[in-house]
């Protein structure tokens, strides 16, 4: 069994840790196509009652109990029906469809032995080694093995008990059973293989989305938001802040002398400075706050639910523990300043950037008081 699992594993396109997404992306449908499965056996079962009689009618206990094994297996069939519409999970289909196919094997073996010597089941035999195939999504290793170990006993049954069947016939009949396995094989690969190939293509095709997404909405040197995307939910909150008539303010940060630092220690300790003031934020910030770089050393920091007073807690709060943090680049300690600029949002203010307009203003300001004052 390991062989077998090991040598298919080989052939199909190798998922490793998302094989468990692969069966949860397929799941659905699988679940109604299994749905659908049932409820078509569950009727050509109650149908095959008739032939039942037909075979069957001088002999009263072999009909007796063919009508037992045909309702039972009705039954077990809408049971798991029923149950893997109300727990859709693979693992559960998975087991439970590999004890249905185990029960089919008994099942139309069952019906095989009690045929007449002289009558072949033969056209059922293959319906169901190649629906099985054709139609299950149980890992391809466990199939083959059930579906073979189907062909074999009914070949064994064939020989044994269908004496009147000449000779010849019975060997074509397992020539048919071989074949059949081969076809439906090769189908069930081919059905595998290309459900596998979807959906690797579908991650890449995700992943690429994810990516293009994440580059588009995330700074990729700071983390944090781009200019546009930031700009995109600072209207949002805008719009929100203004409908219900809640605060909202923003802060806008320039760090004092970066192109000093760019000029002295090199761009590389200059994308350290701007990488540690942006961890130093994140920091200091609430979960619904928002951080986006405008440009260089430019970022803004929108606070929901804030008022004016408010904002400038968290700017000072800010430029205290920004004053304090070293940023080690290349066995040297840089130390930097920032400053800020607080507006908040006003009944007149019609767009975002009105708003950061005035922080904006603000925040030189500060920054012409330092120059002025030497800092």
């Amino acid at each position: 069994m390991l062989v077998i699992k090991n040598l298919f594993n080989g052939i199909l396109p190798d998922l490793k840790e998302r094989e468990g997404e692969y069966q949860e992306f397929y799941l659905q449908d699988v679940v109604t196509m299994y749905s659908i499965i049932g409820v078509f056996i569950i009727i050509a079962n109650i149908a095959m009652l008739y032939l039942d009689t037909v075979f069957l009618r001088e002999v009263q206990n072999q009909l007796l109990f063919a009508y037992l094994i045909r309702v039972s297996f009705s039954v077990f069939t809408l049971g798991a029906v029923v149950y893997i519409q109300r727990k859709p999970s693979y693992e559960v289909i998975d087991r439970l469809f590999t004890v249905w196919l185990w029960t089919a094997v008994f099942y139309f073996l069952i019906f095989n032995f009690l045929r007449s010597a002289s009558h072949l089941t033969t056209s059922v035999d293959i319906l169901f080694i190649f629906g099985a195939y054709v139609f299950s999504n149980i890992r391809l290793h466990k199939l083959f093995v059930i579906m073979v170990c189907f062909s074999a006993m009914s070949i064994v049954l064939i020989f044994l008990t269908k004496t009147d069947v000449p000779l010849a016939t019975r060997s074509l009949v397992s020539t048919v059973h071989f074949f059949v396995q081969g076809v439906g094989f090769v189908s069930a690969l081919q059905t595998q293989s290309f459900r596998r190939t979807a959906f690797l293509a579908y991650i890449k095709e995700r992943e690429a989305s994810q990516l293009a997404t994440r580059l588009l909405q995330t700074d990729p040197l700071t983390e944090c938001l781009t200019r546009r995307y930031f700009f995109e939910l600072a209207e949002r909150e805008l719009s929100r802040s203004k409908r219900y008539g809640h605060s909202f303010c923003v802060l806008m940060f320039d760090l004092d002398k970066f192109k000093s630092i760019n000029d002295q220690f090199g761009h590389l300790a200059g994308d350290q400075v701007l990488i540690s003031f942006v961890k130093t934020v994140m920091e200091q910030k609430r979960g619904s706050d928002l951080l986006g770089r405008l440009g260089g050393e430019e970022f803004a920091l929108l606070l929901p639910e804030t008022d004016f007073e408010g904002g400038w807690l968290v700017a000072n709060r800010i430029q205290d523990v920004w004053a304090q943090v070293d940023t080690p680049v290349s066995g040297l300690l840089i130390n930097s300043t920032v400053s800020v600029g607080v507006s908040v949002l006003e009944v007149v203010d019609e767009t975002f950037e009105e708003l950061l307009h005035r922080a904006d203003i603000q925040m030189y300001e500060k920054k012409n008081e330092k120059r002025e004052l030497g800092r």
